[in-house]
């Protein structure tokens, strides 16, 4: 009786570590695709502003 109640215990314990983890890993996953998004909207907006720059130039 009492082995299973504690084997019941450590696997609602490792569920929920494992529940946390996978959360985190989320969360780290999410923040740094935002991170890789600001960047590369970042990148893409100096390239276009370039290219149009350089459009104008040709068009001077």
């Amino acid at each position: 009786m009492h082995s299973t109640t504690q084997l019941n215990y450590h696997y609602c314990h490792s569920i929920l570590r494992f529940k946390h983890s996978t959360i985190r890993d989320l969360l780290g996953m999410s923040k740094l695709s935002c991170i890789v998004m600001q960047r590369s909207t970042r990148f893409f907006r100096f390239h276009s502003y370039n290219k149009l720059q350089n459009q104008n130039a040709n068009f001077l």
